[in-house]
Order: structure tokens, then C-alpha cells, then sequence
């Protein structure tokens, strides 16, 4: 009888788990709602918090919107994956990220369905079983999102995950919404566990390939049309920074030749209000900030003129009151002479971009 006994206290430790256990410790460890603007553009990392936890066949990530309400079903996990060591990553994307990432991303799965839009303010994204529990959640939006923030016991040792996180779901910027905590890290609150990172989201598949999401300034809003032709467009290269001394490069090109002129910006938002009755639109809510004149160049009558300037140099040297807060959006615009132009301004403007300020 004993015998029999040890035998069978043998083989109950030498089971295997059942497999509802294959999958259940696992973070949403990483989410974008966009890059550049871009909401087509979207990823979800999760990451093993312990081994074995690759079986995700039939496993299922939900987007809910700010009330909790209308879920959308991003993906059922159509099979397992074969890396299951613990801090293993699964990496689920929309079919257009990849031409936001460098390399292009090779994703694990591909999501059927986007995060709308209009959850990106507020919202809620969660991990489940195949019957609808609630392995992890991440909700964003603070205050604005007033739906559900429970979970089951496995991930959080209250099945509690809010407060939220307090920002918006990052959409504008090559950021991310990111787990703070190791790879075996239980969740605490969304407001604890999660930060934005503003430089450039890192993201990794199964098979341990890493990418790079690329950050570009977004360009939006109409150009005036100068007496000349001219279109101005402006274009922004390298990393916005509050702590880097340069290497974030505003470029404005197609500018009526041997015409003075300046950038601005303010941190309000975009708009389209005619310039004058000319063809160019003021794009940027003011009050707006004046970066200083630049000189012209090229030619009188020609769209060969440009500008230049590196706004981590100029933030650099500027007074407090020229900066813009660490974390937050910038919009931009170019101001140009052009005194022939049949508006009564007797100048143009460019269209405009916006883009992220990192620390």
C-alpha cells in the first residue's frame, strides 16, 4: 500500500501542468496605438513570465473603449510558439507596422483587427483565456476611462490592475506604452507599471529578432501657393530631445529664393485658418513661439530656397519659456516673405508637422 502511495505521489509530481497553465503567466508587456500618427500601424508584445508558457492557441487579445464597452476582438491566437523559455516575447501586429520598423518586423501573428481610433484617448486592452477570463489588462486614459479594471488572481495578486495608466494609448510618435518590471514580475497598477517611451519602441518576436520602430515628424495641413509657384514642404530627421545637445533636424524646402523667414510652434494643437486671403493657412493654434529669423536662399523668382535649423540645438540654449514640456506634442509650422503674393499678408507659409518631444 505505501508502495502504491509513493508511486502515485511520483507521478502526480512528475505530470505535466494541464494545459489551462501553459499559457496563464504572461504580461501584455508592450503596446503601440500608432506610429507617426499612423493608426493603422499598431503592435502588442507579450512576454513569459515563467517557462512553458507558449501553448496561446485559442488565447484571445480584446480592446475595449473608454466606458468599457464595445469590445473588438483583435485576435484569437491561431496556434502555440515554440520559444516558451521565461521572458520569452510573442509579438502580435497590424499588417502595416512593419513599414515603421527597421528592420522590417517578421510578427508572430497578425492582427485581424485594429485598436480603433477612437479608443486611443481611452480605452482598455486585455489578455484572455478561451473563456473570457481576464489573465492581464492594461487600461489607459486616467480618469476618462471608467470601465471595467479587474482581472483574474493569476497575473495580479488582487485581480485589481487600475488605477490607469494616465496618458493616452501613444499614437503620434515612434513611443510605446511599456511594462516596467522584469520578466517575472506580477502586475501592481496600470498607473505604476506602465510608462510612455518616448525615444523609439523596441520590439522583439518569438525567435528573438529585434526591431526598431522609426521615428518621422508627421507632416499635415495645406501649403500656400507663393507668387512664384512655390509649395512649401517641411520634413524632420533624428530625435526631438529635450537632454541631447543637437541631431533633430526641421528642413523646409520649395521656398520662394532670397526669402527671409522662421519657424514657429506652440503646443496647443492643429488648425487650418486662412492666412490673409491668400492660399496659405495658419496650421498651428497659437499662442505660438518664434524660433528666430533665418536668411534666405537661392534664387529671386525661383522655388529653390530653404530652410534649416537642429531644435534640440536651439531648445538647448532657449529659455525656459521657448520649451516644450518633456513628453509632449509639437506643432510647427514655416513663415516666408513673399512680397509679391496676392494676399494681403505679404508672405506665405509651408504646411506643417507635428511630433513628440522626448526628455
Amino acid at each position: 500500500m505505501l508502495t502504491q502511495l509513493a508511486l502515485l505521489l511520483a507521478s502526480a509530481v512528475a505530470a505535466p501542468p494541464p494545459p489551462a497553465l501553459l499559457f496563464h503567466f504572461m504580461q501584455i508587456q508592450q503596446v503601440i496605438g500608432g506610429v507617426n500618427g499612423d493608426t493603422t500601424a499598431q503592435a502588442i508584445q507579450l512576454r513569459m513570465r515563467t517557462a512553458g508558457q507558449g501553448q496561446v492557441a485559442g488565447t484571445c487579445l480584446r480592446a475595449f473603449d473608454a466606458q468599457g464597452l464595445n469590445p473588438v476582438v483583435l485576435i484569437v491566437l491561431p496556434s502555440n510558439v515554440s520559444n516558451e523559455a521565461q521572458g520569452a516575447k510573442i509579438l502580435i501586429a497590424s499588417p502595416s507596422f512593419a513599414s515603421h520598423t527597421s528592420p522590417a518586423v517578421v510578427p508572430d501573428f497578425t492582427m485581424a483587427n485594429l485598436i480603433p481610433a477612437s479608443y486611443l484617448a481611452a480605452g482598455s486592452l486585455t489578455f484572455e483565456d478561451s473563456t473570457g477570463s481576464v489573465l492581464w489588462r492594461v487600461s489607459w486614459g486616467g480618469a476618462s476611462y471608467t470601465g471595467p479594471t479587474t482581472g483574474s488572481l493569476t497575473n495580479d495578486p488582487d485581480g485589481e490592475f487600475a488605477p490607469s495608466f494616465p496618458g493616452a494609448l501613444p499614437s503620434l510618435s515612434a513611443g510605446s506604452l511599456l511594462f516596467k518590471g522584469g520578466a517575472a514580475a506580477a502586475s501592481t497598477s496600470n498607473i505604476l507599471d506602465y510608462e510612455f517611451t518616448c525615444s523609439p519602441a523596441t520590439f522583439r518576436n518569438n525567435a528573438g529578432t529585434t526591431i526598431a520602430v522609426e521615428f518621422a515628424a508627421t507632416a499635415y495641413c495645406t501649403a500656400g501657393i507663393t507668387s512664384s509657384g512655390c509649395s512649401a514642404s517641411m520634413s524632420g530627421t533624428g530625435s526631438p530631445s529635450l537632454s541631447l545637445a543637437s541631431g533633430f533636424v526641421i528642413s523646409t524646402a520649395n521656398v520662394e529664393g532670397q526669402k527671409d523667414g522662421l519657424y514657429f510652434y506652440a503646443f496647443n494643437g492643429a488648425q487650418a485658418n486662412t492666412w490673409g486671403n491668400g492660399s496659405s493657412f495658419q496650421c498651428v493654434v497659437p499662442p505660438v513661439l518664434r524660433a528666430g529669423l533665418m536668411p534666405g536662399s537661392g534664387s529671386n523668382g525661383q522655388c529653390d530656397g530653404s530652410f534649416s535649423k537642429d531644435f534640440n540645438s536651439f531648445w538647448a540654449s532657449a529659455p525656459v519659456s521657448k520649451l516644450p514640456v518633456a513628453g509632449g506634442t509639437v506643432w510647427m509650422q514655416a513663415w516666408f516673405r513673399d512680397p509679391f503674393n496676392t494676399s494681403n499678408q505679404t508672405t506665405s507659409l509651408s504646411n506643417a508637422l507635428h511630433f513628440t518631444v522626448c526628455p
